[in-house]
């Protein structure tokens, strides 16, 4: 059985990451060099972060429902966490309800801070 982690606890090297998430705003699509991909916010009661889905992921983006990541790492686009799910993992529905509410306020939301990249010499 997975190990279910937190938003909260998302940082911007995270790899192999299992999350319950409630999809809480609508999907948006985005043009970028690689091609159209969508991005949605979800959250768990820890916070909340973007998910960036392909094509065929996102269709369970439904507002409202629960959706499960597994195997999800972390991508950064213009120095914003996004969370993503590549072939190596799995976006699929969540049978069980979430517990608990969605902390949707800014302050606890992963996405919204701003990551420099250091290089250490």
């Amino acid at each position: 059985k997975a190990k279910w982690g937190k938003v909260s606890a998302v940082k911007p090297d995270s790899v192999g990451m299992n999350l319950q998430l409630k999809v809480i705003g609508e999907v948006k699509e985005v043009e970028a060099k690689v091609g159209k991909f969508y991005e949605v916010l979800c959250g768990d009661p820890s916070g909340t972060v973007v998910v960036s889905l392909r094509d065929h992921q996102k269709g369970l983006a439904k507002k409202g429902s629960v959706i499960a990541l597994r195997n999800a790492s972390t991508k950064m686009v213009g120095g914003r966490v996004r969370l993503a799910v590549d072939k190596w993992g799995k976006v699929e529905e969540c049978d069980e309800p979430m517990e608990g509410d969605v902390d949707e306020s800014e302050a606890k939301n992963v996405s919204a801070t701003e990551y420099e990249l250091v290089v250490s010499k």
